[in-house]
């Protein structure tokens, strides 16, 4: 057998879930057959791989082996699972932050470890090891129907994809629905349905309550985010939208992108991140997964070290709002979560600087000052990348190469421009 992967972990939950629900028809030695000859030796393959660290992997395991040990009542394997350091409590403790985000803060991978959360509770509510009493739960739904986008999907940040949060992702909240009394829940099962009857659907007839309560539709509301996963979303209209990332350092799927942000207005993406375009790739490391892809600012073409950015001011103005943020990678100390992932950064590059971000945020317009400050001489590039044409082609030549690092160096046709004085760029989105 094959260490476990994550993609496994959902198969072996709802494995142990139609055995819940059929074991009540099975004589006693067709439990004992499917026990001995499937589910124990389930369990103590697990057991050989249960992770150290806070993670979604970690998540993924626990669940399944506390599942095994409910089944088989294995108190070491529901001990393991559930109550030890790195058990199911423990990440719950411990991946979430205070504002409800998963740790990781990717929304792809908040969705997954609530999935796998979930099909363990379901599992566990009528024995005395459910958690469904835990603090964090309903703060991991809230903060999933706080950063709901009005086209259903969630921000891309970190490594996520666009084609993340359709709508009928968010029917495992029918489970949610019937035990959390969040506000907003009912609204966004309803609106996942898009006209496919809700009484056909296993999430919603197996958990579910009978019915869903809608309130009137509000248009998306603003989040300043002064802790947490550090995502501030400024909102008008329901269709501008500018988010501002300020948070802390997110393991192994983060894009060390502090200070990044990314604008929508007037129902179009003008300065997008693209996120990631899946691990198998190439390019997922070579160019998306790097700070220089992000709207955000960069040291010697290089990646950004762990830093627990922070937002230092929010004021609300006549004209708009203000939002001023730092980074500050000139301490000697760098945070780490407990989790394990790969070193994609050089720490001396950004030793002694420090960056702040100030910006002044309008329906109609988008005002910013990037300050960056160092101890010794560097190439510092402000970067952002619009989603249009640049309406007037710079007449001086094309600069081949422009970068050999990656990614700058998949760049094409970069052209110079003087900033002696004023610049104007214009562009058609």
């Amino acid at each position: 057998m094959q260490r476990p992967r994550k993609g496994r972990g959902p198969d072996a939950g709802r494995g142990n879930t139609a055995y819940d629900i059929i074991q009540d028809q099975l004589s006693a030695e067709e439990k004992k057959t499917i026990c001995e000859g499937l589910f124990l030796p389930a369990a103590e393959f697990l057991l050989k791989y249960t992770e150290k660290q806070i993670h979604n992997h970690a998540v993924v395991i626990g669940a399944a082996l506390g599942m095994l040990g409910i089944i088989l009542d294995r108190k070491d394997c529901i001990k393991i699972a559930v109550y030890d350091k790195y058990g199911l409590k423990d990440q719950l403790d411990r991946g979430v932050l205070e504002d409800g985000m998963w740790y990781e803060c990717a929304f792809s991978y908040h969705m997954y470890a609530l999935k796998c959360f979930f099909t363990y509770e379901k599992f566990a509510r009528r024995t005395q090891h459910g958690l469904l009493g835990h603090p964090n739960y309903p703060k991991m739904i809230s903060c999933i129907l706080r950063y709901i986008q009005e086209d259903g999907t969630l921000p891309v940040i970190n490594d996520a994809q666009l084609s993340q949060g359709g709508m009928e992702e968010y029917q495992i909240l029918e489970f949610a629905a019937s035990n959390f009394p969040v506000d907003g829940i009912h609204d966004i099962l309803k609106k996942s349905y898009q006209g496919t009857p809700r009484s056909l659907n296993t999430e919603a007839f197996l958990y579910g309550p009978e019915t869903l309560y809608t309130k009137q539709e509000k248009l998306k509301e603003s989040y300043i985010a002064q802790n947490g996963g550090g995502l501030t979303m400024l909102c008008e209209n329901g269709n501008t939208c500018l988010c501002f990332r300020h948070g802390p350092y997110a393991g192994e799927h983060e894009h060390f992108d502090k200070l990044a942000i990314t604008l929508r207005a007037f129902g179009t993406d003008i300065a997008s991140d693209l996120g990631t375009c899946g691990y198998g790739a190439p390019m997922h490391y070579q160019y998306y997964k790097n700070t220089a892809t992000h709207n955000t600012a960069v040291i010697d073409e290089s990646n950004q070290p762990p830093v627990n950015a922070r937002l230092v001011r929010y004021e609300l103005k006549e004209q708009g709002i203000y939002l001023e943020a730092e980074a500050d990678f000139s301490k000697d100390t760098r945070p780490r979560p407990d989790s394990n992932a790969p070193r994609l950064w050089k720490e001396e590059i950004y030793d002694g600087v420090y960056m702040n971000r100030r910006l002044f945020w309008n329906p109609k317009w988008l005002a910013e000052v990037f300050v960056v400050q160092a101890d010794r001489p560097h190439q510092i590039d402000w970067v952002m990348h619009f989603n249009g044409q640049a309406c007037k082609t710079p007449a001086t030549a094309a600069v081949t190469p422009f970068s050999q690092k990656p990614p700058f160096c998949f760049l094409e046709k970069m052209r110079p421009l003087a900033a002696s004085q004023e610049l104007i760029n214009t562009y058609q989105t």
